[in-house]
């Protein structure tokens, strides 16, 4: 058996939520098995911050203000998961967190970097939830990114992958 020489990076969408340990475990065995760094990238969406115009003027700031906190903190809490689950793993890792439209965000981090994939969580949805909106993995493989892309189905509700 040779060794194995490859280099490169696996970009793997994180938000913090049970949906996404799935998508974790596998790309850390990925990069495992190829000798790879895993980027986890966390997308602060400002969804919220769009119905501070709902908000009486006199509340407003104070809207704002706890929405960003609450960003600032889930995201933490996600990098600082994704981060334990890496080491455990013995895997070499970095994390970025950034603003805006999931999908935009992540498309520009795969335009500015060499990935070598692209892993991301997908939430069973049933019913009208599943109709409302398209989620976010579906966006992406419509996306015409240059790199495979891995939807790893949520393990089930209330189950964490990450052990």
């Amino acid at each position: 058996m040779g060794t194995n020489t490859q280099t490169g990076r696996i970009l793997v969408a994180i938000d913090g939520e049970p949906h996404t340990d799935a998508a974790v475990k596998w790309a850390l065995d990925l990069a495992r098995d190829r000798d790879l760094e895993v980027v986890a990238i966390h997308v602060k969406d400002p969804y919220l911050k769009q119905f501070s115009n709902e908000i009486y003027a006199q509340g407003r700031e104070e809207y704002l203000d706890h929405v960003e906190v609450c960003l600032d903190a889930k995201a933490k809490e996600a990098i600082d998961e994704f981060g334990k689950a890496a080491d455990m793993a013995g895997i070499k890792w970095n994390a970025r967190t950034v603003c805006g439209n999931p999908k935009k965000a992540i498309e520009k981090e795969v335009s500015l970097n060499d990935y070598r994939a692209l892993v991301t969580g997908r939430k069973l949805r049933k019913g009208l939830a599943a109709l409302r909106s398209p989620a976010l993995p579906s966006l992406l493989m419509s996306a015409s990114l240059e790199l495979p892309i891995l939807v790893v189905p949520s393990c089930g509700r209330n189950s964490r992958a990450i052990e």
